[in-house]
């Protein structure tokens, strides 16, 4: 029996839909019958190997790489604005945020904002706040508790003499901005000149993160925690990890509830990733990058060209194998189809055999 003889007349079909952060991939095998050509045909068919490697289903999707989410920085103080720290710029714990009257108003850490004066005999949250700023700032001789005593009164001055400002004892309500942690000036929103109560600044963290939209529909890869691979515009990548993914859906119109265009399968929710190795980054502090995500993996296993698959008659795959002057239909399974590639295992089959693929 000739090798045309053996092979199923009719088209055989293979489809395999992936699932990915940016769409659907379908990759589809279609491979001729041989059965109606010539006998006369003496054309040598195309071959590949049967290789052993790692196939990797990746998706992948478009990111942006900055500085993430923006926090108002919002101003108390009442005078003049007579300086501002530059843009880009990181402040941290005790260091200004801005000159009013040419008077330092200092950032400290803390989620309470400073709602009020803190004075001798005032009691709360924002006192103890306070009194772990100053122990932080390697003030001591009081105890960090709710109670502003006359110890911490004492401290109060020492650190007021350090700032150079009039030592009252008294924590006025201008005098502090408090934010969870240190803070890079995005950008100014009021001029040295203006009135220094409002919007003074934007700010952000301090280490660049990426973000991205992924279509709500698809999403069901994005975990926290889940590691991730960046890619820069130089080709460089570099790890990251998923910290945050959105909880509300967002249409390209900005409706919440992806329906405001009439679309909701445009619906978007916005993953941000974080990098250990900041400086892997190098200089690049804002600019578009990829995110790859390993989907599936499978390590140590055979595989061809997808277009090498037979559709066998009695149902199931099956590759043509070169032996000597001739070929022989081998039946197989398959797995996982990445980047072109089929996973194949088989009785019969082996590392380095020869198998046909269409001309």
């Amino acid at each position: 029996m000739t090798r045309r003889s053996r092979i199923a007349v009719g088209l055989a079909v293979l489809t395999l839909v992936i699932l990915s952060g940016v769409g659907v991939t379908a990759i589809q095998s279609l491979r001729d019958s041989r059965a109606s050509a010539p006998a006369t045909d003496q054309t040598p068919p195309a071959t590949a190997q049967v290789t052993r490697q790692t196939l990797k289903s990746v998706t992948t999707l478009e990111g942006e790489l900055g500085y993430g989410a923006l926090t108002p920085v919002v101003s108390r103080q009442q005078g003049t604005l007579t300086w501002l720290p530059p843009v880009g710029e990181t402040l941290t714990q005790g260091l200004q945020v801005l000159r009013a009257d040419d008077q330092p108003v200092v950032l400290l850490y803390g989620d309470l904002p400073m709602y009020r004066a803190l004075s001798l005999d005032v009691e709360g949250d924002d006192v103890l706040q306070l009194e772990q700023n100053l122990r932080e700032l390697g003030y001591e001789g009081f105890t960090v508790d709710r109670d502003f005593t006359d110890k911490t009164v004492e401290a109060v001055k020492r650190w007021q003499h350090a700032l150079e400002v009039a030592e009252t004892g008294v924590v006025d309500v201008g005098q502090v901005i408090y934010a969870p942690g240190p803070l890079r000036v995005a950008d100014h929103q009021l001029g040295v000149g203006s009135d220094a109560a409002g919007l003074v600044m934007n700010a952000s963290g301090t280490d660049r993160v990426v973000t991205a939209d992924v279509p709500a529909t698809q999403a069901g890869w994005a975990q926290e925690g889940t590691p991730v691979t960046i890619t820069l515009p130089d080709g460089t990548a570099v790890a990251g990890t998923l910290a945050s993914v959105g909880t509300e859906a967002s249409s390209s119109d900005g409706d919440s509830s992806g329906a405001g265009s009439g679309q909701p399968g445009n619906a978007t929710v916005q993953i941000t990733v974080t990098i250990a190795d900041q400086a892997a980054l190098g200089a690049l502090q804002r600019g578009p990058v990829t995110i790859a995500r390993t989907l599936d993996q499978r390590a140590d296993v055979l595989a061809v060209p997808v277009t090498a698959l037979l559709a066998l008659a009695q149902g199931g795959y099956g590759l043509e194998v070169v032996e000597g002057d001739g070929t022989r239909i081998i039946a197989v399974e398959t797995g996982l189809i990445a980047n072109g590639q089929v996973e194949v295992r088989g009785a019969d089959l082996r590392e380095g055999q020869s198998v046909t693929v269409p001309g």
